[in-house]
């Protein structure tokens, strides 16, 4: 008896089992797509077309713009003077890397004053200072502006990128945090102003910054850049790794090279 009870069981799972695959199988006959149904075609016709041409094969020629408002980033814990020795590290001398410093009441780094607005070319793995421009505030679209147009001007390139490196505050705030005058910072739209009024267009701008990877900043970029690198949460303080990608870009000169987080 107990056997027959044993094999009828068995054969209820059984039955059970069967019952939902054909269950599953009639499910996917439903959602299965019909060949009557039409083709989308996710072409985007009105698209632009790229501002920067890249040739690849080690042909282009690429100037980095890194402008680093210190802010208590440094001050407080070295985080700026830690990745301009990762840019230093890279030995990446088949590309220029220009750098302007500012915002912070003091540098760990001994080659950058405190308290002072300076702009510097990474070269032979050594940070050379340029020029010394005072006080000059980092939250301010004018000063950012005649950055670009310096580092242009002195040097020229197939491909311009942009890193703006600092606190960011996303759509609402806008971007930068200068301790010499702490009550500014760069809202979306004096951003936009500023790189309009330096006529580049850029390959990459990014921000080594919180919460600035909003559709917001996308949009206000779209006249300026190919693309965005940014981060909607928030970073780490250090920010991100610069050894490794700008060694990577000035070895190819090729694509761009997303390797953050």
């Amino acid at each position: 008896m107990a056997k027959k009870k044993g094999c009828l069981f068995k054969i209820g799972i059984a039955l059970l089992i069967f019952i939902g695959l054909i269950f599953v199988l009639f499910c996917m006959v439903l959602i299965m797509p019909s060949e009557e149904y039409e083709t989308v075609n996710y072409d985007i016709p009105n698209m632009r077309d790229y501002y920067t041409h890249i040739k690849g094969n080690g042909e282009d020629k690429v100037t980095l713009m890194v402008y680093m408002v210190g802010s208590d980033l440094e001050s407080d814990g070295g985080a700026a003077s830690e990745d301009i020795a990762e840019m230093t590290a890279a030995n990446a001398d088949n590309i220029n890397i220009t750098l302007q410093t500012g915002g912070a009441a003091a540098w760990e780094n001994a080659s950058i004053s405190d308290g002072k607005t300076e702009r510097h070319i990474i070269k032979n793995g050594e940070l050379q200072n340029v020029e010394n421009l005072g006080e000059a505030q980092m939250t301010s679209p004018n000063t950012l502006t005649d950055f670009i147009k310096w580092s242009a001007s002195n040097y020229p390139a197939d491909r311009y990128e942009l890193v703006l490196w600092n606190h960011g505050g996303g759509t609402a705030l806008g971007f930068g945090y200068d301790e010499m005058y702490p009550d500014d910072m760069l809202s979306l739209s004096q951003i936009g102003n500023a790189l309009s009024d330096s006529g580049i267009k850029f390959d990459i701008v990014g921000f080594d910054a919180c919460l600035m990877g909003t559709i917001e900043t996308a949009y206000m970029l779209e006249p300026y850049a190919d693309y965005l690198v940014a981060s909607e949460e928030y970073e780490p303080g250090t920010g991100w790794y610069y050894s490794e990608w700008l060694k990577n870009l000035s070895l190819t000169n090729f694509k761009i090279v997303l390797l953050y987080y």
